[in-house]
């Protein structure tokens, strides 16, 4: 029943993810609002052109910039994990994260974001 989770999809402006719960065996679903998910990308972008390798203490706590409120930990991490399904962020066991060299970065994550489909 676990394969083929994660599934992400759109529902309006929120990024939605399917995933499957091995303890409870059966699907759970998060969303996020793609603001969160493109403040994510930008953190991540930036993170990554600082250093090689960098950690989710590094991006959390996240914080809105237009408002200052803090975004839930868990929108930040579907962010990142729908970046890491997208391919354009690699997970390096417990020590972190690394960022694909790709140009446009934002705009390829954009792209994705309007060809996700509509849930």
């Amino acid at each position: 029943k676990s394969s083929g989770y994660p599934k992400f999809f759109r529902r309006g402006e929120d990024l939605i993810k399917i995933g499957w719960s091995k303890r409870e065996k059966k699907e759970y679903q998060h969303k996020a609002p793609y603001k969160v998910v493109a403040l994510v990308t930008k953190t991540v972008e930036s993170l990554g052109a600082k250093t090689k390798i960098f950690t989710t203490e590094q991006i959390l706590p996240l914080s809105d910039p237009s408002d200052g409120v803090e975004v839930p930990d868990y929108q930040a991490y579907l962010g990142l994990a729908w970046l890491r399904h997208l391919g354009l962020v690699e997970k390096h066991g417990r020590q972190g994260y690394s960022v694909a060299k790709v140009p446009e970065f934002m705009h390829v994550v954009e792209r994705a974001w309007h060809g996700l489909g509509q849930g």
